[in-house]
């Protein structure tokens, strides 16, 4: 879609927040933690809104609603401004206690998925405008590795998901109208790694053999070939070795299917001997550093220390699975790399 054949809508609100919703959500009591004097300063008052630190959050567009006025949108210069508050006092702020991420997560997601459908409506092609939604692309990655800790209920994989591919394709159409981008390999390997098990994937990798030579872009090529041959020792052997930190944390996402997959094709080849393969050899194959974790793992897939009276291998929910079994790839990649710096 070319975006110059379209008459660009210019925003004029020069605040985080216009001044209508403002005093809107302050009337209602509908404002979160995050924009209340608490937010400030401990001690405060957390049922008072601090006006200053209000941002616009993201509403559905329902069918047959009136466009937002020019006043309603705000300017490159607010978006901006509300994108460095939200990473300087919202994002950078990441809660310790497990309980707060979902709140956390809520009220930022509101936020810059505003702030996408703000870049989208004026059509903004500058630089400002791609790295505010590298910046979404990034955080919206981590947020899968991070709250992947929360029960289904709570936090969903498949909205964040959704969220990841919105912002890719938002940044796709602003590079390919003109915006300049020097990190295009770099998104196009999380584009691949998110929906690994696409068939569609193949086409990208086509759109994109100019930039091959990129190491992100020849890991990602190289990890989709490792999950669809099922040549699991080499796909765990380059998220440990070659993966940037977001780069595994999308890969972690399909660790479960890989994982899945060398337990059938193990239980198809060994039958009833599978209880034979030492749990060393497992915990290799299965990418684990952890014997002890590689076991349990086994026996939530029903492969038990005596494993020759088990006939299937089906996969339980996700949700089900302690955390470890999904963050053991990722955990070392971060460091002490705070939220707001994640590459």
């Amino acid at each position: 879609m070319r975006l110059d054949a379209a008459e660009p809508l210019v925003g004029l609100c020069q605040s985080m927040c216009p001044e209508k919703e403002r005093y809107e959500r302050q009337l209602r009591h509908r404002f979160s933690f995050y924009e209340s004097l608490a937010a400030c300063e401990e001690g405060n008052d957390g049922d008072k809104a601090d006006p200053s630190l209000m941002v616009k959050e993201f509403v559905r567009s329902a069918a047959g609603s009136a466009d937002s006025l020019p006043y309603e949108i705000r300017s490159m210069e607010a978006l901006n401004k509300t994108m460095e508050h939200m990473l300087l006092h919202v994002i950078a702020k990441e809660p310790t206690e497990d309980s707060l991420l979902s709140s956390w997560y809520d009220f930022i997601a509101s936020r810059i998925k505003m702030i996408r459908r703000e870049i989208m409506q004026q059509m903004i092609l500058c630089q400002d405008a791609v790295k505010i939604l590298e910046m979404c692309v990034r955080f919206f990655i981590y947020a899968s590795y991070r709250l992947s800790i929360l029960p289904e209920g709570v936090f969903s994989e498949a909205l964040n998901a959704e969220n990841i591919r919105l912002c890719l394709l938002a940044l796709e159409e602003l590079t390919e109208n003109g915006a300049d981008s020097s990190n295009r390999p770099e998104f196009a390997s999380y584009a691949i790694l998110l929906d690994l098990d696409s068939i569609h994937i193949l086409s990208m990798l086509r759109k994109h053999r100019s930039s091959m030579v990129s190491p992100e872009l020849r890991f990602a090529a190289n990890l989709w070939i490792s999950f669809h041959t099922c040549d699991y020792v080499q796909y765990f052997r380059s998220i440990k070795k070659k993966a940037t930190f977001l780069q595994a944390c999308l890969a972690n996402y399909h660790v479960l299917t890989m994982r899945t997959r060398v337990l059938m094709a193990l239980k198809k080849a060994y039958g009833r001997y599978i209880h034979q393969i030492p749990v060393e050899t497992l915990s290799t194959w299965l990418g684990f550093e952890d014997i002890n974790a590689a076991s349990c793992f086994c026996d939530q897939f029903g492969v038990p220390g005596e494993r020759s009276n088990v006939k299937t291998v089906c996969p339980p929910p996700r949700a089900k699975l302690p955390p470890s079994f999904r963050e053991v790839l990722v955990r070392s990649k971060r460091g002490d790399t705070p939220v707001e710096k994640a590459r």
